[in-house]
């Protein structure tokens, strides 16, 4: 019989997926990351699908080891953790989920906006402590402030739409526009330069690709309006860790809420926590970075779950399901490469 290997599953929440059974296939459920799971004693020869989460690295190491593997089945949007050379060459196709949770997301990027910059956590904290001083807790509205959304997808569509409800006045950087959707919720049109020398709030929406990374660094800094407030809940790589480290203290940046790190599978092991584990210079340094951000008092770090509700897990679930299907009857629906 074949396998069909699943990883980074949750036997909590992951219930539709560890119910999936196959005819003529064995399907095997792993809780951790891919590359932490030890294959050195384990017969790979029989494997031909693998699912996976973003965690997991689908480097060519990793992939080596399953010298039969026909088919990468994506739990995520983006596919950054894999290496689509290695796929292309060996005939390995690659399912993604393209939409489970654009609402989802682009909720939850107002609700770091909103926590950051009205001090909710902190009255939260203090008021636990018996410590309240509301002069701490003075924050800004959102109404008429300058938003700036770095990637109009479907993610960004839905920052545009909350964002419109504030009463903000909105402008949009991506590759292509809906010019209809623009015109509709009165976005302009705006380069990169443009938003970060003149908006008050940035989220970044964009997807990470060779274009995308390290797009926000010391030269976008640089040029960037005083006092930024800055979310990001698309991928840690897209600003370079260092020069935003540099910009919380310089004051550039003003608040950052984060969801996404670079290196961020390392910060922790099994979850974010303080041991540091990385045989990567680059990115156990990157790793230290992010210690020093998560204990600046301007800052909000989360890990990575601006994804998680019970809707989106349902429709990655769903979709999981349906590529799995879409791969045995040769379709290209959300097929990647």
């Amino acid at each position: 019989m074949k396998d069909i290997l699943f990883f980074n599953i949750d036997f909590k929440v992951d219930k539709k997926l560890i119910k999936f059974n196959l005819d003529n296939y064995n399907v095997l459920f792993f809780e951790h990351n891919i590359d932490s799971v030890d294959f050195e004693d384990a017969n790979l020869d029989n494997v031909e699908i693998i699912s996976v989460f973003t965690s997991s690295n689908l480097d060519e190491n990793i992939l080596a080891k399953f010298v039969n593997l026909k088919c990468i089945i994506l739990r995520s949007t983006g596919y950054n953790n894999v290496d689509l050379a290695y796929c292309k060459e060996h005939g390995i196709k690659i399912y993604n989920v393209p939409s489970y949770g654009d609402k989802t997301v682009a909720e939850y990027a107002f609700g770091l906006l909103l926590t950051l910059i009205r001090h909710i956590n902190k009255s939260f904290i203090d008021l636990k402590n018996c410590k309240i001083s509301n002069d701490k807790y003075v924050g800004f509205e959102l109404y008429q402030k300058k938003l700036g959304i770095v990637g109009l997808g479907k993610i960004g569509k839905h920052v545009a739409c909350i964002a419109n409800g504030f009463g903000m006045n909105i402008f949009a950087y991506d590759i292509q526009y809906d010019d209809n959707f623009l015109n509709e919720y009165n976005i302009t049109k705006s380069s990169l330069d443009e938003i970060l020398k003149t908006c008050d709030i940035l989220i970044i929406t964009l997807p990470l690709n060779k274009n995308s990374y390290h797009l926000i660094d010391k030269d976008k800094f640089n040029i960037m309006k005083d006092n930024m407030t800055l979310v990001n809940v698309s991928r840690g790589e897209i600003i370079d860790t260092e020069d935003l480290y540099n910009a919380l203290l310089d004051k550039k940046v003003a608040y950052c809420a984060l969801d996404v790190l670079e290196c961020e599978q390392n910060i922790c092991p099994k979850g974010y926590t303080s041991t540091i584990e990385c045989e990567d210079y680059e990115c156990m340094k990157k790793t230290l970075i992010n210690h020093k951000i998560l204990n600046l008092n301007n800052v909000i770090i989360t890990s990575h779950i601006g994804y998680n509700t019970s809707e989106a897990i349902d429709n990655i679930q769903n979709t999981t399901i349906e590529n799995i299907n879409n791969f045995f009857s040769n379709s290209n629906v959300n097929l990647v490469s």
